[in-house]
């Protein structure tokens, strides 16, 4: 199918004559924006990810991706592994005479130069860090508690024409030049996840995810590192901190941005952590402390989304396959709390505040009454 520039132009025209109040954000006049997995979110604001004849315009106007399609491996550094990545503008530059998704990213187009490092720590863990400069920063915040490089740990590097296999006993990542993600195998040549990778949806007018990168949106003004991981059908997610709702993660879009509660009823929490565990035996834990947004199976049903208002992208992967060994690893990484004082596991009275002298006396005399130790651990 081939569509013209003129064609779409004159059906813009012609339905915004049509149809003067139409709703931006939806595809058809009865659907919500949820249908479109729109949230509050910067990204989904002034655009949809379906285009349509009428929201061209506001889409293309909207955002520029910065979407890494193609790597280099430029030098390697004892395990450490430098790329120069090529970032590119899916949203304008893509291919409108075909029926399935297809980026422009011959010579002619215009890329963003980025620099990409994977740092293998472990034979169970590596780092993933990408910006857009000659280098990545050291980015060592106070988040990491601990070095956990392994300086013993055995790497080989393998380099294929469409791909680069970076392997330790128990990990095999392959980093594709073309068309990039990462695919994570264990040791058995079993498919752990993919990472990095474009949208699932093959129709071309379509972007529901999007590739590892970054996005610089213009209204509101600023800019977005995004990651994304495969969603398995089965498969349950873990983290995130503290939230009021189920355990699974799978179906929620969560926002990682520290507030007062007031209540226990919405995403609001005090206590978020940028770290997740999958049942198919990994997780990750991004070292950013910038807002952050998962859409856990929302925005696209087989991805884990993240978006956060950064400009690095930095993270680090952990497999077990057991959850236990997982969390080891990532606590090894950012540390563990001391156990706490034998008084502190008795009862805690706590409420919100008091009113008068008078009401404080009356909670003392009822905790006495019902014999609740409630005496100064001091």
């Amino acid at each position: 199918m081939a569509i013209k520039m003129r064609t779409l132009i004159w059906w813009y025209l012609k339905n915004r004559m049509r149809y003067p109040r139409y709703r931006k954000t939806s595809m058809y006049l009865s659907e919500p924006n949820l249908t479109l997995g729109l949230t509050d979110h910067p990204l989904d604001k002034n655009a949809s990810p379906v285009i349509n004849v009428l929201s061209l315009v506001d889409i293309w106007l909207a955002r520029t991706p910065i979407s890494i399609l193609k790597t280099e491996l430029k030098k390697r550094e004892k395990n450490a592994f430098i790329f120069e990545a090529y970032g590119y503008d899916i949203i304008h530059k893509r291919n409108f005479d075909v029926d399935y998704v297809e980026y422009f990213t011959d010579e002619k187009t215009k890329s963003t130069k980025c620099a990409l490092q994977i740092d293998i720590l472990t034979s169970t863990t590596y780092r993933l860090r990408l910006a857009m400069d000659e280098e990545v920063p050291t980015h060592d915040t106070p988040m990491l508690y601990s070095d956990i490089t392994d300086e013993t740990v055995k790497v080989t590097l393998e380099e294929f024409d469409e791909k680069y296999v970076i392997s330790t006993l128990d990990l095999h990542l392959h980093v594709y030049r073309e068309n990039f993600r990462v695919e994570i195998y264990d040791s058995d040549g079993v498919l752990i996840t993919e990472s990095g990778s474009r949208t699932h949806n093959e129709f071309f007018t379509a972007t529901d995810s999007f590739p590892l990168g970054f996005i610089r949106n213009k209204k509101p003004k600023g800019l977005y590192s995004v990651e994304n991981f495969n969603l398995y059908p089965g498969e349950s997610i873990f983290g995130l901190g503290e939230k009021f709702g189920p355990l699974n993660r799978v179906g929620q879009t969560v926002s990682l941005w520290t507030i007062d509660g007031v209540g226990n009823t919405t995403n609001r929490a005090y206590k978020h952590v940028p770290f997740f565990l999958s049942s198919r035996g990994y997780g990750v834990f991004f070292n950013d402390y910038n807002p952050m947004t998962f859409w856990v199976g929302t925005r696209e049903v087989s991805k884990v989304i993240m978006a956060s208002e950064s400009d690095i992208i930095d993270y680090y992967f952990f497999y077990g396959p057991a959850p236990k060994q997982v969390l080891k690893s990532y606590t090894d990484l950012t540390g563990r709390p001391s156990i706490l004082p034998r008084w502190s596991f008795g009862t805690w009275m706590s409420r919100l505040s008091y009113g008068s002298q008078e009401e404080v006396l009356d909670v003392a005399r009822r905790l006495r009454k019902g014999k609740f130790p409630s005496d100064d651990p001091h």
